[in-house]
């Protein structure tokens, strides 16, 4: 099943290298924003609170050995229904590991630089984020984000009040959008497994393939939540 972009509803599919990844430390806080959007008729980033971040997807397995695999029928025949795995790109501020800018002499926060990641995830961190986005639109808002176990990359968020801060500036915020066009084609999900190599995998390379209909409804209560 290939993945699709969700939010304000377009289906691009894209592929390609490979960004940096945003990944959290156990016991640090990260300052980080949604910066991935939709565009106007002109070519301008719907980013208002009434807007919606960009969120690609893809309905995968985890097969040992091989990664995070898109699904397919015989993979749904083999595992079962797939999970749901999202990704976007943030901005990721240099920060300490509280998530606070440095201060100067006199006690005043300095920006201090960031960083453009794309950033994967799964059905549990969505579904906090669009909790948060009902009260704090990610369009505008940074979030702060706590890594409570790095292995599982467990984390809780905390919305930021004000405007987020790569808005603040016109040429940073530039910046950063151009940033993202240059990978936003590199959000990696799921990789596509030729049949016979999943054959393979599973020691059955001379068993036909079953027909198995796709089923995707229980996955539909996940579009328009952010």
């Amino acid at each position: 099943m290939s993945d699709d972009v969700i939010g304000l509803g377009s289906q691009e599919v894209m592929s390609g290298g490979r960004a940096p990844r945003y990944k959290g430390e156990t016991g640090v806080t990260d300052r980080i924003a949604l910066v991935w959007y939709e565009v106007d008729d002109d070519g301008n980033p719907k980013m208002s609170k009434e807007d919606q971040p960009r969120i690609k997807r893809d309905f995968i397995h985890y097969l040992e050995d091989l990664g995070y695999v898109s699904d397919c029928p015989y993979l749904t025949q083999k595992r079962g229904q797939p999970k749901i795995r999202l990704g976007t790109a943030v901005v990721v501020y240099k920060t300490d590991k509280d998530g606070e800018f440095p201060k100067d002499a006199e006690g005043n926060p300095q920006f201090s630089g960031f960083d453009v990641m794309t950033w994967e995830f799964g059905r549990d961190k969505y579904k906090s984020l669009s909790k948060i986005h009902k009260q704090f639109p990610l369009t505008f808002h940074d979030v702060l984000v706590t890594c409570e176990d790095s292995n599982y990359q467990r984390m809780s968020f905390t919305p930021c009040s004000g405007e987020a801060v790569w808005r603040k500036n016109p040429k940073l915020r530039q910046k950063v959008l151009d940033k993202v066009e240059e990978i936003k084609g590199q959000i990696s999900l799921g990789r596509e497994v030729p049949v016979e190599r999943l054959r393979e995998y599973f020691g059955e390379d001379d068993i036909a393939t079953p027909e198995v209909a796709e089923d995707v409804e229980d996955y539909e209560d996940l579009l328009g939540d952010l």
